[in-house]
């Protein structure tokens, strides 16, 4: 690491200067950020907008923090948190999924700020240590950041402290002595360019009309907005500079400071085993029932007005309820229970195991209740993510399961790693496409089928649709009709929409939908 960066800080010491030209510059280029901010989201779309912003604040802040290429790809953490990054503002581009494009505007800023506050400061991810991750995220956005947004109001203060009023007025003077200069040559040089070309000449005749309608109300909520993302960006990253600067100084002195130690809250292994052992009996018989079950040893002992096929596809939703709360009692148990070696006594140990094989059963029974319930019902977008999170679900309790064998095992940190992964794939996954040919193999063998609802299901869905219209659909009831009003609004989206709203999915809709049903019209 070179020396010479340690003198990088946006701030001056000096009294006598209120603002430094690295915060002009660094003003500027924020301003310029609030600028696109509002041309690409005030009152638009979320689209390939997305993507957009996120690449130029990316490159913005590797120039600006001078970060080299090792230090914002450190190792196997950085590439996989980057990809789930560009997937997730991908999506916005890329597939029709809207639950997910509002979720992601939370998810978004929280990884990126991860990942440029490690690069700008070295400090740890949160899966690598989650109690100084969650305190490096806080010194980014919390209130480090906020009192680094009052400095552009300072730099605005100073203009009107007598020196620099007295600089100013006669720089300003100058300006005004163009001004005047420069109008007769200006209203000549018009006249010419606007005899010359036609179109030049009809935008001068607009122009005044367009200056004209501009009234507060069109130009002052745009300007709020563009302040406010300068001046948030502007303490972000100053922020993000001074994590810089202490990351040089911690390399010059021989590496950052070791970390705490984390004393874990201490419970008396009678209470934690007794209250585990009464859990661990209900639970080993509620898995006993179930393998019981798998093999319809239960037939006979179910209520007169209940039928297998009713019993077997109910309680997704409470078996799932129940595995999230074991889940949660087993962080508990593990966190209240660990000796000061970070060893679990070897009784609560098995009795953790047993829970956790127990719920590994429940999810599973779970899984098998759901899809059941899809045969008979239909897929929806709720059953779908339900599918995904039990999946979700047994994946952490294989982790937790390792943590009992590996007690040096990281499970928070794996567990928010996971976490990440796996929202990523689901964002990518296109359910809607996954419901319509679920939908669709479940009518071909029952007859039974919701066309509204396949109807309202996003643009990623069009393609099988229009597949199975073209193939064996065109005679389903309410089928074409669903289409055709899908394709109208399609159309009236792409007519109000922006360029940065564009969507794949969405145009390609559009385009399958349009030939689909102009190709039957010829045909007629």
């Amino acid at each position: 690491m070179m020396k010479g960066r340690v003198n990088m800080s946006s701030e001056s010491n000096s009294h006598s200067v209120p603002y430094s030209r690295y915060d002009l510059t660094l003003l500027a280029v924020t301003a310029g950020f609030g600028i696109g901010f509002d041309v690409l989201f005030v009152q638009q779309g979320l689209g390939i907008s997305v993507p957009l912003f996120a690449a130029a604040l990316y490159i913005m802040s590797i120039r600006v923090l001078r970060l080299e290429r090792k230090e914002w790809l450190r190792d196997a953490s950085d590439i996989v948190l980057l990809a789930c990054i560009t997937l997730l503002c991908l999506t916005y581009a890329l597939t029709d999924q809207p639950l997910f494009q509002v979720l992601n505007v939370v998810a978004l800023p929280l990884l990126i700020t991860a990942h440029l506050q490690r690069a700008a400061g070295g400090v740890v991810l949160l899966w690598h240590d989650w109690r100084r991750g969650f305190k490096a995220l806080g010194g980014v956005a919390g209130p480090k950041t906020i009192v680094r947004m009052a400095i552009p109001f300072r730099m605005a203060g100073a203009m009107f402290s007598p020196r620099f009023r007295k600089e100013r007025s006669r720089q300003l003077l100058l300006v005004l002595l163009g001004l005047i200069i420069s109008y007769p040559l200006l209203i000549v040089v018009l006249t010419l360019l606007s005899s010359a070309d036609r179109l030049f000449g009809s935008l001068l005749e607009v122009l005044p009309e367009f200056l004209g309608q501009l009234n507060i109300q069109t130009w002052l909520p745009h300007l709020i907005w563009i302040v406010l993302v300068a001046i948030y960006l502007f303490g972000y990253m100053s922020r993000l500079i001074e994590a810089r600067k202490q990351s040089v100084l911690n390399d010059w002195a021989g590496g950052p400071a070791s970390p705490s130690t984390y004393v874990s809250i201490g419970l008396d292994p009678i209470i934690s085993g007794t209250v585990l052992t009464v859990v661990n009996l209900v639970y080993v018989l509620f898995a006993v029932i179930q393998i019981i079950s798998a093999f319809g040893g239960l037939r006979g002992m179910l209520p007169e007005d209940t039928t297998y096929a009713e019993y077997a596809r109910e309680g997704f939703f409470e078996l799932l309820a129940v595995s999230i709360i074991n889940y949660v009692l087993f962080l508990g148990m593990h966190l209240v229970c660990q000796r000061k070696d970070s060893k679990l006594p070897r009784g609560i140990k098995i009795l953790l195991g047993i829970l956790t094989l127990c719920t590994l059963v429940i999810v599973v029974s779970a899984y098998i209740r759901l899809s059941l319930y899809e045969e008979a019902y239909g897929f929806s977008y709720l059953r779908i993510l339900v599918h995904a999170f039990l999946i979700y679900l047994a994946v952490m309790f294989g982790l937790a399961i390792y943590k009992l064998w590996k007690s040096k095992f990281n499970l928070v940190g794996w567990t928010l790693a996971a976490s990440v992964i796996a929202y990523t794939i689901v964002n990518a996954m296109g359910i809607d496409a996954m419901i319509a040919r679920g939908n669709i193999d479940r009518y071909r063998e029952t007859g039974k089928i919701d066309v509204e609802y396949l109807g309202d299901l996003s643009a990623d869905a069009v393609p099988t649709l229009v597949r199975w219209y073209e193939a064996d659909g065109r005679e389903v009831p309410g089928l074409e009709v669903q289409l055709a009003d899908k394709l109208r609004r399609l159309k009236e989206d792409a007519a109000e929409s922006s360029w940065t709203e564009w969507n794949l999915p969405k145009q390609r809709a559009l385009n399958l939908l349009d030939e689909a049903l102009n190709k039957k019209d010829r045909e007629l």
